[in-house]
Parts: structure tokens; C-alpha cells; sequence
């Protein structure tokens, strides 16, 4: 189940507040975000931060895949993008976090 987007608004906060203290039997909780920010380090990503203390075990990040929005909207080359995709899985996967990757307008190129 998708909790929403800690640290963007109190209301996903408070989703995963509540969740903390009445774990889930039947299903998963999942925390929404993007990939790390281009001139910031895993560890230092207020982002990736946020998905680490809901306490959800299961983190959708979404991550540029055209390569049009890549140059133009992060104005990444792309191999930096794939290191941020790959940057964020790999933190996220080291602090015991099942990651699904949400490639995002992998279609649209």
C-alpha cells in the first residue's frame, strides 16, 4: 500500500506516524519518492532521508528514463542520471529497504 510521500506534506507524515504504531498484518507499506538530487550525496538527501524514517519497509522511488527530461528538466548528462538511480536503490537497499523503481515516462521517449 502506497503511504504516500513523507517529508513533502504533514498529512503523509502523519500516515506514516500512525502506521509506526499499528504495523500492518496483510500487506506492505510503501513510501513514494524520487532519486537522489544530482549535487547531493545518498546519505545527504533530505528525500532519501524521509523514506528511511517512515519506517515503511518498501520504498517506490521514481527516477527520470527520457532521455529529454534527463538533459533538460535535470540538466544531468545521463550517465549521471544512472549513477543517481543506481546511488538511490543502493542506499536504500543498504538500510534493509525492498526498493521498486518507478521509470518514470519510460514510454513517452
Amino acid at each position: 500500500i502506497e503511504g504516500g510521500w513523507p517529508g513533502s506534506n504533514p498529512k503523509d507524515a502523519e500516515v506514516f506516524k500512525r502506521l509506526k504504531a499499528e504495523p500492518l498484518k496483510h500487506a506492505k507499506l510503501a513510501a513514494f519518492g524520487s532519486t537522489r538530487r544530482a549535487s547531493v550525496r545518498p546519505e545527504e538527501d533530505a528525500n532519501l532521508q524521509a523514506l528511511v524514517e517512515s519506517g515503511a519497509p518498501v520504498a517506490t522511488i521514481f527516477g527520470k528514463t527520457w532521455n529529454l527530461h534527463v538533459t533538460e528538466a535535470l540538466r544531468v548528462p545521463l550517465e549521471q542520471n544512472l549513477e543517481m538511480i543506481h546511488d538511490s536503490v543502493a542506499f536504500l537497499k543498504s538500510k534493509g529497504i525492498e526498493v521498486i523503481f518507478d521509470a518514470e515516462h519510460f514510454f513517452d521517449g
